[in-house]
């Protein structure tokens, strides 16, 4: 669940939600731009200005959330959603990509799903923390 102090941004040209304006602590009008699934967009830069944080939402909020990710996840999936938000042991860490994001969950599947996986996705919670991981 999304923490109630994350200031939402929506983009202009269309008002979907681009990410969120992570207020920094102790450090009054500095915010750290993370995506919708609470991943921070430059983690290099440290909290910024509240305009600087919300050009880089605007700018790159969704665009962060294509490519691969890596996230623990059985082999093979099977068919069918896994709540993959308490990993098992056993469990590898594989290429995913996200086909579906919003305010609530995360959709991912396998990079390069085997034959038996074409059907399987694995759902995390939003904010996904360290279940999912940039590659």
């Amino acid at each position: 669940m999304i923490n109630e102090d994350w200031l939402p941004h929506r983009r202009a040209i269309d008002g979907e939600l681009a990410g969120y304006l992570v207020p920094a602590a102790g450090e009054p009008g500095r915010f750290a731009p993370v995506t919708i699934i609470g991943t921070i967009i430059e983690p290099e830069t440290g909290p910024l200005p509240e305009a600087e944080a919300r050009a880089l939402v605007e700018a790159r909020g969704l665009e962060e959330l294509h490519g691969r990710w890596w996230a623990e996840l059985p082999a093979p999936l099977l068919p069918g959603v896994l709540d993959a938000s308490n990993p098992v042991a056993g469990w590898e860490w594989r290429l995913v990509v996200i086909v579906e994001a919003d305010e609530e969950r995360c959709v991912i599947r396998p990079q390069d799903p085997a034959r038996e996986e074409l059907e399987s996705s694995a759902v995390l919670p939003v904010p996904v923390g360290e279940l999912l991981r940039p590659e």
